[in-house]
């Protein structure tokens, strides 16, 4: 089961890597047309967003053979990271693509999207995080 959530983890950290460098085609010709220093900032966000988020599942998906806890955990590990991922993931897309930046309440229908995808990419990926520490942490054998 390990290594099915391993190469589970690797993948989507793949897919959101792509995406996340195909970002950074759209960040380079926002660049390149003078866009706005909103839109600039909102296309960087969603590239190293994207990429960042992507490695990150690949970096777990590659140590998850070696953490101390069981099976249930890893599950919970490797689904709140994807989970988490590719919601704050989507979040970056809507917000660069609509103009929004789902920080605040309110406003347009989109930017309360992109709030929603930010708070529950947020606290998933929180969970993962708390997980993977609790099973990072050496135990005798």
């Amino acid at each position: 089961m390990s290594e099915r959530m391993q190469m589970y983890a690797i993948f989507h950290g793949a897919v959101v890597l792509l995406i996340g460098n195909l970002c950074g085609i759209v960040y380079a010709d926002a660049i390149g047309r003078s866009l706005a220093e909103d839109a600039i900032r909102a296309w960087r966000v969603a590239h190293t967003g994207g990429a960042t988020g992507g490695l990150a599942l690949v970096a777990v998906g590659a140590v998850l053979h070696r953490l101390t806890d069981g099976v249930a955990s890893r599950k919970v590990l490797v689904w709140s990271l994807v989970a988490g991922t590719y919601s704050i993931t989507l979040g970056f897309l809507i917000a660069a693509t609509a103009g929004v930046r789902g920080i605040t309440p309110g406003g347009p229908l989109l930017n309360s999207i992109v709030q929603v995808a930010y708070l529950a990419g947020g606290g998933s990926v929180l969970i993962g995080s708390i997980v993977f520490v609790y099973s990072a942490f050496p135990r005798s054998s």
